[in-house]
């Protein structure tokens, strides 16, 4: 992904990450930054991975002084907090505020990623 993957901390912070200001910040055509991210399940689907990573890591680190959900919720990227916990809860299998103190970052991937299989194939 040619430096794709390393997206920059201010613009996952933005709520609405427009396709025209990756591409100029990448050189890309809008196709090529389509293809680039097609393993990762799309554009979006990258961007909210990120976010929940440094959501997850922001509330391992917390020592069990969780910050406040909405005020989390907007340093990650989302306009909205009940969208951020539903994302939250649906993709790591627990709401944010029940993230433990100390976990991993490492175990809150392979556990997300395990739980969204688990999740997916029990619909």
């Amino acid at each position: 992904m040619r430096g794709t993957h390393r997206l920059p901390g201010a613009l996952l912070r933005v709520a609405s990450i427009d396709v025209a200001v990756l591409t100029w910040q990448f050189g890309l055509s809008r196709r090529s930054l389509y293809r680039l991210f097609g393993d990762a399940g799309g554009v979006q689907a990258h961007i909210r991975e990120r976010r929940l990573a440094q959501a997850w890591r922001e509330l391992a680190k917390s020592g069990g002084r969780h910050p406040k959900v909405a005020r989390l919720a907007h340093a990650c990227g989302y306009a909205d907090p009940q969208s951020f916990s539903q994302t939250f809860r649906k993709r790591c299998g627990r709401s944010p505020l029940e993230v433990p103190p100390g976990a991993p970052a490492v175990a809150a991937l392979l556990q997300s990623s395990l739980l969204g299989w688990l999740h997916d194939l029990s619909r």
